[in-house]
């Protein structure tokens, strides 16, 4: 017979399986709302600023790097 511990892990293993898979069900729901948002956004933007991004992360290297140059230095 089992003891009311045993009862008790076996009742809180139930428990973090159905907040496992009610986590997982939030994060697609989450992932899914934020592509239709992202690509709304991309669809919305203005081409020049769709053609800027290329040189702004060219430069974040660049940058960090001299940043952790001047850091060291």
């Amino acid at each position: 017979m089992p003891t009311q511990l045993e009862v008790l892990l076996d009742k809180m293993k139930a428990l973090e399986n159905e907040l496992v898979g009610e986590l997982q069900k939030q994060q697609e729901e989450f992932l899914k709302e934020y592509s239709k948002q992202l690509l709304k956004y991309i669809t919305d933007a203005k081409l020049k600023n769709i053609i800027t991004i290329p040189f702004i992360w060219g430069c974040i290297i660049p940058v960090a790097l001299m940043g952790i140059t001047i850091s060291l230095y």
